[in-house]
């Protein structure tokens, strides 16, 4: 996988959020990390003929545990609702 398709990925999730639709920009967000975390598992040589959703096994292949991964979710999801948020109340910022 290239790439440049993740980072295509998150220019739509970075669209999507500025333009107020949150489903495409969850849905584009969890691609250009699917899309990352593929490409950093084939940089490391693990190689599959086809990648699933379920079949990448990051956490085996990098310092990664559970935990961290539920803080990441948790971080992900309070800044989405602080971002939900700043729309509500007329702030414009995708950054912020």
């Amino acid at each position: 996988m290239e790439l440049e398709r993740a980072q295509a990925s998150l220019r739509a999730a970075q669209l999507c959020l500025a333009q107020g639709l949150f489903d495409g920009a969850v849905s584009r967000a969890y691609y250009a990390l699917f899309q990352g975390a593929v490409c950093a598992l084939e940089s490391l040589g693990i190689r599959r003929r086809e990648w699933t959703h379920r079949g990448v096994p990051v956490e085996r292949h990098f310092d990664v545990s559970t935990e961290d991964i539920r803080e990441v979710r948790r971080e992900l999801s309070e800044a989405l609702q602080r971002r939900i948020e700043q729309k509500q109340y007329g702030h414009t910022s995708i950054y912020s």
